[in-house]
């Protein structure tokens, strides 16, 4: 599905989805096909025709002119660009770079946990090399705490799933200047074999 604009009334829309080959293939219930956001600003639209048939053709449900009135999103992400953009002393130059930085907000949105929906499948070359199981590093009750609440928010948000592999690397928990906690991996031994 390519981005689109879409008009959503009662929580309803219509999508056009492409299909790339050339076999039917059956969407299963409650597939995530994309993301709504709204656009922080206002804007028209318009259409043109280049003959009085075409026009004819349109239903009177279409509108051929309307403006679609939307507020701004309050979020982390709009206060992020806020603080970014506050050296900047020329208006025009910091609407039009906070144009820009909107237009890409995801990137600095921070307050929810982003996936990547994938099946590829990935694999290792560690050649003839016998599976390396490291022991966990040693821990304080209090940071054995904290690495169980880091590792089952991470499993609720599906960033990490159960293992039973006979490889396991030990983690280091890593204290940030905010006072959250950096979740590491220490993957040398298998990095030697690889």
């Amino acid at each position: 599905m390519s981005p689109s604009l879409l008009h959503i009334n009662n929580y309803t829309t219509y999508l056009e989805i492409y299909n790339p080959h050339d076999y039917t293939y059956t969407l299963p219930m409650n597939t995530l096909l994309g993301r709504v956001t709204h656009t922080p600003y206002e804007m028209h639209s318009c259409l043109f025709f280049d003959t009085s048939r075409e026009l004819s053709s349109l239903s009177s449900q279409h509108h051929i002119f309307n403006t679609i009135e939307l507020e701004p999103k309050s979020s982390t992400a709009s206060n992020t660009i806020d603080k970014l953009i506050t050296h900047i002393k020329n208006v025009q130059d910091q609407q039009q770079l906070r144009l820009i930085l909107q237009q890409h907000m995801k990137i600095f949105d921070i307050s929810k946990v982003t996936q990547a929906n994938t099946h590829i499948q990935h694999t290792i070359n560690t050649g003839d090399s016998l599976p390396i199981s490291s022991r966990p590093y040693p821990r304080t009750i209090e940071q054995r705490r904290e690495l169980q609440d880091e590792i089952q928010k991470m499993t609720q948000t599906n960033q990490i799933r159960p293992s039973n592999s006979p490889w396991s690397s030990p983690v280091i928990i890593h204290k940030k200047k905010d006072g959250g906690i950096r979740f590491l991996v220490d993957y040398r031994k298998l990095n030697s074999v690889t």
